[in-house]
């Protein structure tokens, strides 16, 4: 009798994005001039005023466009432009392949409409940049703007009629790199909410404290990249995630000791360190003390 083993198929390992820059440009509008550019744009384009104002319709959606703004354009969008009558603005555009494969033609042109020949090709195809795939906004600093600066060198500096592959994916890794930075050090303009992504985040680990916790784990919960994780925290809570998940762990811990009798072995797991040595170790770190000498210190009803 003859038996044949089922192998398991291995998981191929995703691959690393390989963005490169494929156009860049500038337009001067006229004033009150209308444009209907595109309708699915098969980019991420960086889209910025360096003067004037006006309008961007971004699928469907208005954002007023003022000098110093920038927009960061999810793939196969559709734009309009709606130039001001007394001021109109002068826009570059920086497009972006964020994954385009290695040993196939680069084109230095961006599908702009489904019935486009490079619509949909294999080789070329969106990616997780930035905490994910959706529109992104911005202002340039008020003075000594990198990512500003960037993007003039690089409109400046793109050449279609002399391509050169190897400089055009570093030019896409430092300006998506300058874009992360810009959106980190962009102050608020006031009361700004909570991003949806981080505060999904959140919940999720003050449920799962029980449950080991790592961050691609998180990345995985906000749909976003383990990059993207790193910088939402940096910029809310200025800590790394796995501090704040300690700091969530040991405020939960002392919560416990202070209004439960249950025992500190029981708090240890319900807290994600089941281990009581290791735990108190852990608390003691962040408490200055034992948990059971905390315990000791807090008084009864």
């Amino acid at each position: 009798m003859t038996f044949s083993i089922k192998r398991k198929k291995r998981k191929t390992p995703k691959q690393t994005p390989r963005p490169i820059l494929v156009y860049g440009n500038w337009f001067q509008f006229r004033a009150g001039e209308r444009l209907t550019r595109s309708r699915a744009v098969e980019s991420r384009m960086l889209l910025s005023v360096h003067k004037g104002s006006g309008v961007f319709r971004i699928n469907g959606e208005d954002h007023p466009a003022r000098t110093g703004s920038w927009f960061f354009l999810p793939w196969a969008h559709a734009i309009e432009y709606a130039a001001d009558a007394a001021d109109p603005f002068l826009v570059g555009g920086l497009h972006v392949i964020p994954d385009h494969d290695h040993g196939y033609p680069v084109h230095n042109q961006v599908a702009h409409e489904k019935s486009d020949r490079l619509a949909g090709v294999k080789y070329r195809r969106d990616a997780d940049l930035l905490c994910g795939k959706h529109l992104l906004e911005g202002s340039f600093a008020p003075r000594h703007c990198r990512l500003r600066a960037l993007v003039v060198y690089l409109i400046e500096s793109f050449d279609p009629q002399r391509p050169d592959e190897a400089k055009q994916r570093q030019s896409a890794e430092w300006l998506l790199e300058e874009i992360g930075i810009a959106l980190e050090d962009t102050p608020p303009l006031g009361p700004k909410p909570r991003p949806e992504v981080l505060a999904r985040v959140e919940a999720h680990v003050r449920q799962n404290l029980d449950k080991p916790l790592n961050v691609p784990g998180l990345a995985r919960v906000g749909k976003c990249s383990v990059a993207g994780i790193h910088r939402l925290f940096r910029h809310w809570h200025d800590d790394t995630p796995a501090k704040w998940i300690a700091g969530e762990r040991i405020e939960q811990a002392a919560y416990l000791l202070r209004t439960t009798r249950s025992p500190v072995k029981n708090i240890a797991e319900d807290v994600g360190i089941p281990d009581q040595f290791q735990f108190s170790r852990f608390f003691k770190r962040h408490a200055g003390c034992s948990p059971r000498e905390y315990r000791k210190r807090q008084g009864i009803l």
